[in-house]
């Protein structure tokens, strides 16, 4: 979660009508916006594949 000093920007994605309609309809069921669950996404991602990056989850010490 970005900490309350860092600027928020917008990211813009490009995908099906219909994916975009069903993520939207997932995240509703689950009581998130779409933007909570791609943020939560990419942190992961990045967790995962940044050498930098803390791991955390599988293999993580």
């Amino acid at each position: 979660m970005p900490n309350e000093e860092e600027k928020i920007i917008s990211l813009r994605v490009f995908m099906p009508e219909s994916l975009r309609n069903n993520f939207k309809a997932v995240c509703a069921k689950q009581g998130k916006n779409m933007s909570e669950v791609v943020s939560d996404f990419v942190r992961d991602y990045v967790a995962e594949h940044d050498s930098s990056s803390p791991k955390k989850g599988k293999g993580a010490a």
